[in-house]
């Protein structure tokens, strides 16, 4: 088979065209006209109307272009699987539509996870979205990772201390779905994983947690995979709460 006979299959193949491309092409096929007519005619009238077109034209194509060169930046980032970066983390709203969705697994450390338990996993709340998750999915399984106590300032310890009743009152209501494990060493990561979704930020000194900035990507991606096993292997190393 000659070379000819090799390369003939791909000539039947179809090459995607970008829509902005397309876009792009038809205006400037019009553009092209306009100046054209601009140029061929001895009539004020048209001369005016060509003239005003045209500038139109010029710019819709620059506000065009401006507008892909942002969404094809935001393209890259959603393919790099970035979802959003958060400035802060106490956004209940933003992290409880992610929660809501959660079907399968449910990772969480930090210094103390007492906003996490109080936001979503409260049995005496009204709002206790992923207490209606666990009911929901017989499958679905959390896991805490916190300090131990001699890793943890006043303040995140007694936080801890407030929220672990109702962490064990899930533990008995969800056995063997709701886990803690205590870790010798001092947090110096914040990390919430709902699913395929991981939002994850450094504990900063003399900042507090809520505060501090954090990225939601995919668990899929290599930054993602990392966190996932620095919690699995904390978590191997770790005792019982």
């Amino acid at each position: 088979m000659d070379w000819l006979s090799q390369m003939k299959p791909h000539y039947n193949q179809i090459v995607p065209v970008p829509l902005w491309v397309v876009v792009i092409t038809v205006v400037m096929v019009v553009l092209a006209g306009v100046l054209f007519g601009l140029f061929t005619t001895e009539n004020d009238r048209l001369i005016a109307l060509w003239g005003g077109l045209a500038g139109g034209l010029v710019v819709y194509i620059i506000g065009f272009l401006r507008e892909v060169y942002h969404l094809r930046q935001l393209d890259y980032f959603w393919r790099m699987g970035i979802r959003d970066i958060l400035n802060t983390r106490h956004d209940v709203v933003y992290y409880g539509n992610i929660i809501s969705k959660a079907k399968s697994e449910v990772l969480v450390t930090g210094t103390s996870c007492h906003r996490f338990i109080n936001d979503f996993l409260d049995l005496g709340a009204d709002d206790k979205a992923l207490v209606d998750q666990l009911r929901q999915f017989p499958k679905l399984r959390i896991r805490f990772l916190i300090p131990c106590d001699s890793f943890m300032d006043f303040e995140s310890k007694t936080k801890f201390d407030l929220v672990r009743p109702k962490l064990e009152r899930l533990q008995s209501k969800f056995p063997s779905r709701v886990e803690l494990r205590r870790f010798g060493d001092i947090a110096r990561l914040s990390m919430v994983v709902v699913d395929d979704e991981l939002i994850a930020g450094p504990v900063l000194p003399g900042i507090e947690s809520r505060q501090a900035p954090a990225v939601h990507v995919s668990r899929l991606t290599e930054y993602g995979k990392k966190h996932i096993d620095y919690f699995e292997e904390v978590w191997e190393r770790s005792d019982g709460g």
